[in-house]
């Protein structure tokens, strides 16, 4: 046995391991709120590392976890947290904030994805948002595009990290499918 963690109130919960195996994220969330603060339940984020340390992500906003994504290289990840406008935050591998001083900005977003180079990302509102999709560089944290995929259903990175598909499929939206 490695490390432990245990989530008494818990309903359900992720596993999502760092693309090197050196990391453990775990998006927990409780159906039922006893605090009485958020309807639709209280979410939170876990951190476990392969040698053992174990410790809660802090978020700097209260609310949901939407979304929680590894970059390809295992160093950082990114979370999407927060009632709407969502905020997005850039991590290190050990669960530690990065860039304090930099902000995303706030966005109705839900999806994060990165580029499988790792070059990139992009920060999307799909689902019951409004399908705006906006293209990040690593290196600089600039937004180099926002671009509208409204009613996208299903979305995915080419392998050569240079194009990015959205679909609208039927029957999933029978009206205004586009």
């Amino acid at each position: 046995l490695v490390a432990t963690r245990t989530f008494f109130k818990a309903t359900a919960a992720q596993l999502r391991w760092s693309p090197d195996g050196e990391g453990l994220l775990i998006p927990a969330h409780v159906d039922v709120d006893t605090g009485g603060k958020a309807y639709y339940g209280d979410s939170g984020l876990q951190y476990m590392s392969a040698a053992g340390a174990v410790s809660s992500v802090r978020l700097s906003k209260e609310g949901p976890i939407h979304d929680v994504q590894w970059a390809p290289s295992g160093g950082e990840f990114i979370v999407l947290f927060g009632y709407s406008p969502a905020r997005a935050a850039l991590y290190s591998a050990a669960g530690k904030e990065l860039l304090l001083k930099h902000d995303f900005g706030e966005n109705a977003r839900n999806t994060v994805r990165w580029a499988p180079h790792g070059r990139g990302f992009i920060l999307a509102g799909f689902g019951n948002l409004g399908g705006e999709l906006s293209f990040w560089d690593r290196k600089s944290l600039t937004c180099l595009a926002t671009v509208d995929a409204h009613m996208t259903v299903v979305h995915e990175w080419a392998p050569d990290s240079r194009s990015f598909l959205t679909a609208i499929l039927w029957p999933r939206l029978r009206v205004d499918n586009g």
